[in-house]
């Protein structure tokens, strides 16, 4: 596993339950590209403990597989945390966002606080 994978993980392990957080917010905080950290979600197993499914674009869309169709594993997942979707599958990002890990983690891992606004 590359180094910026395993940042990738070690960060989205610290989103909450019933929280989510955007690809771009992710790679903000690792310092690499939001499409990076799509690769990164992509190439976990299906029985990761990493939450990938707390990671949605932003729009508050989850985002197509590769088939072009959403992950309804995904959505199934974040309903059960208690995150609500819209009739039009939208997550209220205002309402369900993560503010980003703690200054110690970002410290210790030697990474950037999420901005006010991504």
């Amino acid at each position: 596993m590359s180094s910026t994978y395993h940042r990738i993980y070690s960060v989205v392990d610290q989103i909450p339950p019933g929280q989510v957080t955007t690809y771009g917010q992710v790679g903000h905080v690792v310092g690499c590209p939001a499409r990076q950290v799509g690769y990164a979600m992509a190439a976990l197993e299906s029985d990761s403990s990493v939450p990938w499914h707390r990671v949605i674009n932003r729009r508050g869309l989850i985002s197509a597989r590769r088939d072009g169709l959403p992950d309804e594993r995904q959505r199934r997942l974040l309903q059960a945390e208690g995150i609500v979707f819209s009739v039009s599958g939208v997550i209220d990002l205002a309402c369900y966002s993560w503010r980003g890990p703690d200054w110690l983690f970002l410290a210790a891992e030697g990474m950037n606080p999420l901005p006010e606004i991504c």
